[in-house]
């Protein structure tokens, strides 16, 4: 299953995977594109299931976001959900 959470108001359902993801991926790259295709900075990733999904999907999102995406990490001890962005084209440098 993998979760996307819009704008931390708005919980939907992107994918769900009744059994297993197909060898072929390219209906679930389809589905995701469809989905996602208006995935912003203002939304993040709740990834849960299969990792062959979460990587279609958090692919997918970086995509059509210019290679930024939120994730949301559970952490167990403070029991809650940091944000961890992503962005594939800032390699190593850090503006924080």
């Amino acid at each position: 299953m993998l979760l996307v959470l819009v704008g931390l108001e708005n919980l939907f359902l992107c994918y769900h995977l009744e059994d297993k993801l197909p060898l072929s991926p390219s209906p679930v790259i389809r589905l995701l594109s469809n989905k996602l295709r208006e995935f912003s900075d203002d939304d993040f990733l709740l990834a849960m299931g299969d990792p062959v999904a979460i990587g279609i999907a958090s692919m997918v999102a970086a995509d059509v976001n210019n290679g930024k995406v939120n994730m949301l990490k559970w952490d167990r001890e403070n029991q809650c959900y940091y944000n961890v962005k992503i962005n594939l084209y800032q390699k190593g440098e850090s503006n924080e």
